[in-house]
């Protein structure tokens, strides 16, 4: 029965609790706890379930409260979305709470909610009863701003955003390519923009921002993205054809893309590009009364994937004075020579030409003309070949008008534009010369010849005999070597033939004879066509021609400047005249007085830092 006792005694304190046992007993041990008087002070149950109860919700949090329960040292808490399985704890809260928050949740969304009591011996007690119960649809200063959006211009940014109801302070951060969050500061209620400043070169940002309760709450963030290689255009048209566009110079901008269309057409046209640190550029050859789209991009020396600008759009007006194309026709065709004749336009500053054979899909640009002109003369064209032929008007500022078209039909070759043959026998060999004749072309001033040894690509210029001579001797050659010419007759006004068929001769006296029929269309335009090679960057006009005691070049440039020299030479190739001088952008006019001068034809030849830039055929009265 002892045994019995001790038994019931060690459950009793289970029971009722060691501790109250333990402070009455001290010096209760094994072998007397039969004897004992066992007086035994039983402590309350920690049994009950926590009962939640649902409080109040915003747009993000909902709050519960719960009456404490007599036994509880502690409560612990759980929530999730109500359409989720996973639960998340929120950690604990002490006896003397009697509701909790669960903020940062989803506005407008259902959440479930549960708890329970802890005893002070840490036994927990079960999950309560789920509340559910949703936060509210965001209003007022909960909401973050409805739009943000930057703009940028050089090295500074301005974000903008649309204001919230209630708000109390916006704040801002950004990162730069990616990198760590870097506070931008707080602005009042009142404000909708903010300036970024010392953005570094092409590099990405993103940009957020959020609003602020007076109470302290704040909304979540919302952002864009842009780059600070970007560029913002603005734009002018001009005349009714060409829009003149404008930005403020990106740092660490390589060159600057460009493309443009009509409003009403889905396909963009390639505007070229634009070197930096430029700050504009003129997109012409526009039609009148039209709505254009213009963007640019920047490129980079980081290889940053540009960006187009946002879309400036231009309505050119109508053509006025210098903007209109010339009205063009063609005047008498002789041959292989035509004279193209226009209608002036009011204000212009020069024309500009270009022709090609009907047939071919090349363009030869056909040279200018200064503002007074009306009429411009094409000469060694080829014989019976039908031309198309383009002109337009350019205003002081450099820009075109649309072009301005018409045909027309060369001839055959008559008087000194028929080609000279010459004899199949030389007139004479020796070892180190060959002297060549040939058969006089009625009416020629002069011939033009040149030679090359026959393995050689490359014509070497041979220079220039009377109307009177039959025949020409060339020397300085190699012994035993083959050498083929070519000649070609002028007429007084400066038109030439087309070269002659290709002889060859052998400087021992033993070579062939051989004529080989020239079919390169090319050759016979190289010098006698008066077509100025007239890019966007320059263009070359010379008035009067003929002249008499003056002579004016003028040259347009619309780029640097340039060191430009003029060369004037007789047709015996004798230099007559050499000007040097530093051209500006713009229009230059140089004037010679060449009053001094033999009347007859010269050859000019202009040169712009060191390369060919116009040849021409000018005769003095």
């Amino acid at each position: 029965m002892k045994t019995l006792f001790l038994t019931t005694a060690f459950l009793a304190v289970s029971c009722f609790g060691f501790s109250n046992f333990e402070k009455t007993n001290k010096s209760l041990s094994t072998s007397n706890l039969a004897n004992a008087d066992l007086t035994l002070s039983p402590t309350a149950a920690c049994t009950g379930t926590m009962t939640l109860n649902f409080s109040s919700a915003t747009g993000s949090s909902i709050t519960v409260n719960w009456v404490t329960p007599p036994t509880a040292a502690w409560y612990s808490f759980r929530y999730k979305e109500s359409s989720s399985a996973t639960w998340i704890n929120t950690g604990t809260l002490g006896l003397a709470a009697t509701s909790r928050t669960f903020s940062s949740l989803l506005a407008n969304t259902s959440y479930d909610i549960e708890g329970r009591m802890f005893c002070s011996d840490g036994t927990p007690g079960p999950w309560s009863a789920t509340v559910v119960a949703s936060t509210n649809p965001l209003s007022g200063c909960e909401l973050p701003p409805a739009a943000i959006a930057a703009t940028v211009s050089g090295s500074t940014a301005t974000a903008t955003w649309t204001s919230v109801s209630g708000a109390g302070w916006y704040s801002i951060r950004y990162n730069v390519d990616g990198g760590a969050w870097i506070n931008g500061g707080t602005v009042s209620a009142a404000s909708t923009s903010k300036t970024l400043t010392g953005l570094q070169p092409c590099a990405t940002y993103i940009y957020e921002i959020r609003s602020h309760c007076p109470s302290g709450y704040a909304s979540a963030w919302i952002g864009t993205t842009f780059s600070s290689a970007s560029m913002t255009l603005s734009g002018t048209q001009i005349n009714g054809n060409s829009v003149m566009t404008s930005w403020v110079s990106v740092p660490g901008a390589l060159w600057y893309e460009f493309r443009y269309k009509e409003a009403s057409s889905p396909t963009w046209i390639s505007g070229g590009t634009q070197a930096s640190p430029a700050t504009s550029k003129l997109i012409s050859g526009l039609n009148p009364t039209t709505t254009y789209n213009f963007e640019s991009r920047v490129f980079c020396a980081n290889s940053a994937t540009p960006v187009w600008s946002p879309t400036l759009n231009v309505t050119t007006g109508a053509l006025t004075s210098c903007g209109a194309a010339p009205a063009v026709m063609y005047g008498t065709v002789s041959g292989l020579n035509v004279d193209v004749t226009w209608t002036s336009v009011t204000n212009a500053a020069w024309y500009e030409f270009r022709y090609k054979e009907a047939s071919a899909g090349t363009w030869t640009p056909g040279g200018t003309a200064g503002a007074a002109a009306t009429t411009k003369s094409y000469m060694g064209l080829m014989p019976s070949t039908a031309y198309d032929f383009e002109a337009r008007t350019f205003c002081a500022n450099g820009t075109p008008s649309p072009w301005a078209a018409t045909t027309f039909t060369t001839t055959a070759p008559v008087g000194c534009e028929v080609s000279p043959v010459i004899d199949a026998v030389p007139f004479a060999t020796t070892t180190s010369s060959i002297t060549i004749s040939w058969t006089p072309v009625a009416s020629a001033a002069w011939y033009d010849f040149h030679y090359k040894e026959s393995t050689s690509g490359t014509w070497i210029y041979g220079g220039t005999a009377g109307s009177a001579a039959t025949n020409k001797t060339f020397s300085g050659f190699l012994s035993g070597t083959i050498y083929e010419f070519e000649m070609r007759s002028f007429c007084p006004n400066g038109s030439s033939s087309d070269w002659s068929g290709k002889l060859a001769f052998s400087t021992d006296g033993d070579g062939p004879a051989t004529l080989v029929v020239n079919t390169d269309k090319t050759e016979s335009t190289d010098v006698a066509v008066k077509a100025i090679e007239s890019t966007a960057k320059t263009a070359t006009t010379v008035y009067p021609n003929p002249f008499a005691d003056k002579l004016n070049i003028e040259i347009f440039m619309d780029e640097a400047s340039a060191n430009t020299s003029i060369k004037l030479m007789d047709m015996s190739g004798r230099l007559v005249r050499e000007v040097s001088v530093s051209t500006e952008t713009g229009v230059n006019t140089l004037t010679l007085d060449v009053q001094e001068l033999s009347s007859g034809m010269y050859t000019m030849f202009v040169y712009q830092n060191g390369q060919l830039l116009h040849t021409d055929k000018v005769k003095k009265n």
